[in-house]
């Protein structure tokens, strides 16, 4: 009886939260995000930024008071990334070597799909943002291109993922998340296959 009562009571918690949640409150936080992961997983791999790069970034933070909170989500998704990065028998920096930088968004945006096929979860955004990060580095004097790569993945997180968060709650429920990288893995892994054939299909025609 506690547990259903328990549940009953998480569930009015969330719902409460998600009518306090608006899409243009929760896009404005995904970009938020998203650069926060790309600033701290930029800084771990010594990549220098250029000036264009870092003023972007310094803009998000000057103009926004929930840097911190940003930051707390942003190392929650490295965890959840690095795991992905480093433990998936087909990693994602196979996948993005396939991918040129200059890309078209249809291109980008299939392999969007993919990677947020059927249920999303925490661990798929994490891929998500792992693999937009790839992308961009790779073209990383290329400030026009990282622009484009990234207005791309948020427009689609906005038609794909933008309600899946306010039903959780918003990005606070991350925090709640239990890391289960064997799973993580194992999902991805698939994920990643299906990727890779949707790339090869796309790159024959």
């Amino acid at each position: 009886m506690f547990h259903v009562f328990s549940r009953i009571t998480e569930y009015r918690i969330r719902t409460e939260m998600a009518l306090n949640l608006t899409p243009e409150i929760v896009m404005h936080e995904n970009h938020g995000v998203l650069l926060t992961f790309f600033d701290e997983r930029m800084q771990r791999d010594g990549i220098e930024k250029t000036a264009e790069m870092q003023q972007l970034l310094d803009s998000e933070a000057a103009k926004t008071q929930k840097m911190r909170l940003y930051k707390e989500h942003a190392r929650k998704l490295l965890v959840i990334a690095d795991e992905i990065d480093s433990k998936s028998s087909v990693t994602m920096q196979d996948l993005v070597s396939k991918i040129p930088p200059d890309a078209e968004r249809e291109i980008l945006i299939q392999v969007a799909q993919k990677i947020l096929s059927e249920d999303i979860t925490w661990g798929k955004i994490a891929a998500l943002f792992l693999f937009t990060y790839k992308v961009c580095i790779r073209v990383i004097d290329g400030f026009s291109l990282i622009k484009n790569v990234i207005n791309i993945i948020l427009d689609f997180m906005a038609s794909r993922v933008v309600s899946w968060i306010i039903q959780k709650g918003g990005w606070k429920a991350i925090q709640e998340n239990t890391i289960r990288p064997t799973i993580y893995r194992m999902s991805i892994g698939i994920i990643f296959l299906s990727v890779g054939v949707t790339l090869l299909f796309l790159y024959r025609k």
